[in-house]
C-alpha cells in the first residue's frame, strides 16, 4: 500500500510539474514602445493688433518630422495696474487648441498661429505646449506677456 501511495503521489508531481511550465500558447498583449514627449515650442512670439493677441510659433528644427499633433494654448490675464510679480504663481487656463499638420515636416516657413481676444487695461500672459498622437505633452513654452492699454 505504501508503495501505491508512494508511486501515485511521484505520478500526480510530475503532472503538477508539467502543466506548471507549459504555458497556452497564446502571446500576451504587446509592449508598447517607450515613447518621448513631443519637443519644447521655444520660438514662441506674441503681437498685439488691436485687441486681439496673435501668437506665432514654429513646428521644430528645419527637416525634423513634426511629432506633436496639437498644440494646446494656455493663458493667465491680469489688470495691468496690478504690480507685475514674476515669483507670484500665475493660473493658467486653456485658451485654445491648434491642430498640428499631420506627417509634415518642418521648415523654416512652417508656423503655426493663435488669436486671442484682449480685454482693454489687461496683461496676459501665454504660454503653449505640444501634445503627440499618443496623448503625451510637451513642455510648456517660454511665457509671453502682452498687455493692452486702450
Amino acid at each position: 500500500m505504501q508503495t501505491m501511495t508512494r508511486a501515485f503521489f511521484s505520478y500526480l508531481l510530475a503532472i503538477l510539474l508539467v502543466t506548471a511550465g507549459a504555458g497556452c500558447g497564446i502571446k500576451g498583449p504587446p509592449i508598447p514602445l517607450k515613447k518621448e514627449p513631443p519637443p519644447q515650442v521655444v520660438d514662441l512670439d506674441a503681437r498685439l493688433e488691436g485687441d486681439r493677441v496673435i501668437l506665432v510659433w514654429g513646428l521644430g528644427k528645419e527637416g525634423d518630422q513634426i511629432e506633436a499633433a496639437h498644440f494646446v494654448v494656455m493663458r493667465h490675464c491680469e489688470p495691468a495696474q496690478s504690480p507685475e510679480c514674476p515669483a507670484c504663481p500665475k493660473r493658467f487656463v486653456k485658451a485654445g487648441q491648434v491642430n498640428a499638420p499631420a506627417g509634415s515636416v518642418a521648415s523654416e516657413h512652417s508656423k503655426l498661429s493663435f488669436a486671442d481676444t484682449i480685454r482693454p487695461e489687461m496683461r496676459c500672459h501665454y504660454k503653449v505646449y505640444p501634445v503627440s498622437a499618443r496623448g503625451l505633452a510637451g513642455k510648456d513654452s517660454p511665457v509671453k506677456s502682452i498687455t493692452a492699454l486702450h
